[in-house]
């Protein structure tokens, strides 16, 4: 108990910045004025179990992220902003309308090709995911691949500039 005392008087008494000197002592309200009892510590019971699989979210959730992702992502501005004006004639009228309407062919035509990949996609790994022999052979094809290119990368003679 009184290690437990003397440990918490200490940390209550010393201002550190953050290159490890010390400022000063200052008294605080924090030291105990009278004996405390002692902390008892217990095992998480989160840790002890099992790890469960997680809720599957809702698709519309899903969707919500990932069009509020993109959407924030500066390098979409960026691109955006540097491409269109080259196809937006000023003699032909409203500018803004014309980078917008360009603006939505384009995201229109980005997420057919999308939606179409990630269908294909699905299909294919459900209908792969169910033979153990598909599943054996891309383990180790694909760990015998990563472990060429480790291999050709570490042999590699690096130039000096």
């Amino acid at each position: 108990m009184d290690m437990q005392a003397d440990l918490m008087a200490h940390l209550n008494t010393r201002v550190v910045v953050p290159n490890g000197r010390r400022i000063e002592e200052i008294p605080t309200a924090l030291e105990p004025s009278e004996p405390r009892a002692p902390i008892s510590v217990a095992p998480c019971p989160a840790v002890a179990e099992a790890p469960t699989a997680l809720p599957p979210e809702k698709k519309a959730q899903l969707y919500r992220h990932g069009l509020l992702t993109c959407l924030l992502n500066p390098k979409i501005v960026v691109t955006y902003g540097a491409l269109l004006p080259q196809f937006v004639d000023p003699a032909s009228g409203h500018v803004l309308r014309q980078t917008a309407a360009l603006g939505l062919v384009q995201i229109g035509a980005a997420a057919s090709a999308h939606s179409l990949v990630i269908l294909s996609a699905t299909a294919m790994a459900s209908v792969l995911s169910k033979r153990k022999a598909y599943l054996k052979v891309q383990r180790y094809l694909l760990g015998s691949i990563l472990t060429a290119l480790a291999v050709r990368l570490a042999m590699e003679r690096r130039s000096v500039v």
